[in-house]
């Protein structure tokens, strides 16, 4: 079994701090006098890397993972504030996370380390050029070391507790150490986490990381990625303490607000609540749109040269008029039933139909307030159209509320899609209609990569995103007949619901 460390143990919120490998667990001794204030700090030391048990030697990180939870469990604490691993210890974070044996508010995988899914004597090899360069630096004097470590950055003193630690290591702990990081195991069945993820790593280390980060785009999607300035690998706690500290604890809290915000949110309308991952990835899009919402019109429009060159080049020339046209076509022109509009955006392709539809009850919804408020300008003095400011994924309506459900351009964008598509489907009536409209993947490759390396960092898009196919499946699975049509990476359709 691990040692684990305790510090700040009368405080209700618990981080659990994993750290890196060539190092002991007290490398995080900047950081806790300035946590422990507040948390209650959890910091195991790995086999291999404890200087209170010199003879244990690294295991693997499974078994880390099963050790850490085991722990956890038997001291009532399967479920924690923030998870939080550097490197070797980001290898951990990252397989419980994909695990899901405990639960986190938050997580922070700094510059963690995946697998490489290589065959076996290539990994090997590998793995024996790392065990290799760690055996010199361990019989190395602190002299040669200087040329390995920035003198800049690093003090004779780290130098030598550089040394001592290395020193302290075994050969069988710094091949399993590099190996194990390099070709753990992962779950066959990987799903993105229930809470907001973090994925660290140093300006200067961007480019060693670059497959840790496509890996960790692919295996959860809904990473948030943070670039820290002017720093390399595993430098920030050591060399930063305060401000390492401050953006730890300001995710935590950002998180944590946005919780407790939901929370009350629900308390006043009786709804559920949602997950911490969805409610700041919630937070983020309102955050985006609150920053575009003036241009909004204009881009979605082709109202300038700009705009229609932006269409042109990064969207096949798509123009959104046109899909705008074809999916309210998909509405009865005498339609006089109840119709949810979700969400609503600034009602720039809609407000001349819902003007028209004055014998429906039409209900606009949006989570962003800004947009909200410019579709309410835009429909002013239409008494048969309310506005409602709310999440899809979680609904005040009663099932089967609604005869038409109308989306445009959303789906691309709800931070929960499976939540999204069950509440649409859950208050549409039977024989009731799902039309809309939202950005596909596999189309076009210049699109997809604006999409995921753009718009999904800025918050207007979120993944993971769905091709024509997987849609397709989904839509026949669901809805008694299906019409679905693209033009370049959009998709549009009328699918309705099956009758009973």
């Amino acid at each position: 079994m691990l040692t684990v460390h305790e510090f700040g143990k009368e405080n209700k919120n618990v981080i659990l701090l994993f750290h890196p490998l060539g190092v002991w667990w007290d490398i995080f001794e900047y950081v806790i006098p300035i946590l422990e204030k507040d948390y209650h700090l959890i910091i195991p030391a790995m086999p291999g890397h404890d200087p209170d048990r010199p003879e244990t030697d690294y295991t693997c990180v499974e078994e880390i993972c099963a050790d850490m939870t085991e722990w956890l469990v038997s001291h009532n604490l399967s479920s924690v504030t923030c998870l939080y691993g550097c490197s070797m210890g980001g290898s951990v974070v990252i397989r419980m996370l994909a695990e899901k044996t405990v639960s986190a508010g938050c997580a922070v995988i700094d510059a963690g380390i995946t697998p490489y899914n290589l065959p076996k004597p290539l990994a090997y090899l590998i793995g024996v050029r790392d065990f290799l360069m760690t055996e010199f630096g361990k019989h190395a004097s602190i002299s040669a070391l200087k040329s390995v470590f920035d003198p800049s950055k690093y003090s004779q003193e780290d130098l030598r507790y550089i040394k001592k630690v290395l020193s302290s290591m075994s050969a069988k702990t710094i091949w399993r150490g590099f190996y194990s990081c390099n070709n753990y195991s992962m779950p066959e069945h990987i799903s993105q986490p229930d809470c907001p993820v973090q994925y660290w790593y140093g300006e200067q280390e961007k480019k060693a990381r670059k497959n840790d980060i496509a890996y960790v785009k692919k295996i959860f999607p809904e990473t948030e990625f943070v670039e820290n300035k002017c720093q390399d690998h595993a430098e920030f706690f050591t060399l930063y303490p305060k401000e390492f500290a401050d953006k730890l604890t300001g995710f935590i809290l950002q998180v944590q607000k946005l919780i407790e915000a939901q929370k009350k949110l629900c308390r006043n309308r009786g709804g559920n609540q949602t997950d911490n991952r969805s409610e700041y990835m919630a937070d983020k899009i309102q955050k985006a749109y609150k920053a575009t919402e003036n241009i909004y019109d204009n881009v979605m429009t082709q109202g300038s040269f700009f705009s229609k060159l932006y269409i042109k080049v990064f969207w096949s020339g798509t123009d959104d008029n046109e899909i705008a046209r074809r999916v309210l076509s998909f509405i009865p022109e005498a339609f006089d039933g109840k119709l949810l509009d979700v969400p609503v955006g600034t009602a720039v392709f809609t407000d001349k139909t819902w003007r028209k539809l004055n014998k429906a009850e039409i209900v606009c919804l949006d989570y962003s307030t800004g947009m909200l408020a410019q579709a309410k300008a835009r429909l002013d003095g239409c008494r048969h159209i309310s506005f409602i400011q709310g999440d899809v994924g979680a609904l005040t309506f009663d099932d089967e509320t609604f005869d038409i459900v109308f989306s445009m351009n959303g789906f691309h964008a709800f931070p929960d899609k499976e939540k999204a598509f069950s509440e649409t489907i859950r208050v549409l009536k039977r024989g009731g209609a799902f039309i809309g409209c939202f950005y596909i993947r596999g189309k076009s490759k210049i699109t997809d990569l604006l999409a995921n390396n753009i718009l999904s960092k800025k918050g207007w898009f979120t993944p993971p995103f769905q091709t024509e196919e997987e849609l397709r499946q989904r839509f026949g699975k669901t809805f008694g007949s299906v019409e679905l049509y693209t033009d370049g990476s959009i998709v549009y359709f009328k699918c309705v619901k099956q009758e009973r």
